[in-house]
């Protein structure tokens, strides 16, 4: 039986954030997804999430190394050191934080932030595919992100697509306008979770 260790990054600058170990790591991301969803939040990787996507950017996950199943809490250790413990989310297994290193360069994170362009001339939400030639607008609602309808149809038949800024811009704007309320709301319980740690800490004391 074999695990596979992933890293979760940004479509922000592709730094990697998170390392884990799964074996199905399309499963294992998926439960991430659901994770961060639920609400309210008090996981720093689920606040990590949302901060993402309020921003206009995907997170996604890269494969890192396949393993033996046995193997697999040694090598996600080994991967996780081989990060600067500033950079990751992770709460376990850190590298010393004196262990002053350089990240490693993973070749499919790589070739994904090459292809693809985020938050087109500054306008939160819009990407540019450079192989299709067009643009896509990820659409935040407070909860979860997902693709805006597009309209235009390209190869891959995905309803995704806008063939220019423009229209990109309009189909934006006006679904933002609608979903404003659940993202206020989404606000307010992002700002009201790190006060009931505080609290928890506090009667505690």
């Amino acid at each position: 039986m074999e695990a596979e260790i992933y890293a979760l990054y940004s479509t922000r600058d592709g730094r990697v954030r998170y390392i884990g170990q799964s074996g199905d790591r399309t499963l294992r991301f998926k439960e991430h997804l659901r994770s961060a969803e639920t609400l309210p939040s008090l996981c720093p990787l689920d606040r990590w999430f949302h901060h993402e996507w309020r921003h206009g950017y995907l997170v996604r996950y890269a494969l890192l190394e396949v393993c033996d199943y046995d193997q697999r809490h040694a090598v996600e250790t080994k991967w996780i050191w081989r990060f600067p413990g500033s950079d990751l989310l992770n709460r376990r297994k850190q590298r010393p934080w004196w262990s002053a290193i350089r990240p490693p360069v993973i070749a499919e994170i790589n070739k994904y932030m090459r292809r693809h362009v985020f938050n087109v001339e500054g306008f939160r939400g819009v990407h540019y595919d450079c192989q299709v030639g067009c643009y896509r607008v990820l659409i935040y609602n407070g909860h979860w992100v997902k693709w805006l309808e597009g309209d235009d149809t390209i190869w891959d038949d995905e309803s995704v697509w806008f063939s220019d800024l423009a229209r990109a811009l309009d189909a934006r704007d006006n679904k933002e306008h609608s979903n404003r309320a659940l993202i206020e709301a989404r606000r307010q319980k992002d700002i009201r979770a790190p006060r009931k740690i505080l609290l928890a800490k506090l009667l505690r004391i």
